[in-house]
């Protein structure tokens, strides 16, 4: 589960707590909440810990709450943009090989661009999807 690192920084900051007070007072190890303020993954019950030591809703350090809750743009969106900006470029080299063709040497440079692009397109996707 992804948390909001921010809120939980800030909330424990609110509250004068050390990361080893917040640890204890969340019954987890220190490591462990360390991990959780830089990276921002936890398991199901770390963050039911956090949320009990807290005495905030586990949806509310959720890190997919707190970005529609802002109206930011979350990663997802940002891989949708650079997916459909990796199509357009695909597009548009289809377009110049069909309008101009063009020496041997260029031809092969274009198709190898087409590749990679096509490559980058099909990565930026797969990682685009919710899992």
């Amino acid at each position: 589960m992804n948390l909001d690192t921010r809120r939980i920084r800030e909330e424990r900051v609110k509250r004068a707590w050390t990361q080893e007070q917040l640890a204890e007072i969340a019954d987890m190890g220190l490591r462990t909440l360390q991990r959780i303020e830089a990276t921002g993954v936890a398991s199901i019950e770390s963050a039911a810990s956090l949320s009990s030591a807290l005495s905030i809703p586990v949806s509310e350090l959720r890190l997919e709450r707190a970005v529609g809750r802002l109206g930011g743009t979350n990663d997802l969106h940002s891989r949708g943009a650079t997916f459909y900006r990796v199509w357009c470029l695909l597009a548009a080299l289809c377009v110049a090989l069909i309008l101009s063709p063009p020496k041997p040497m260029i031809l092969v440079a274009m198709w190898v661009s087409l590749w990679i692009a096509f490559e980058l397109g099909i990565a930026v996707a797969s990682r685009s999807r919710p899992s």
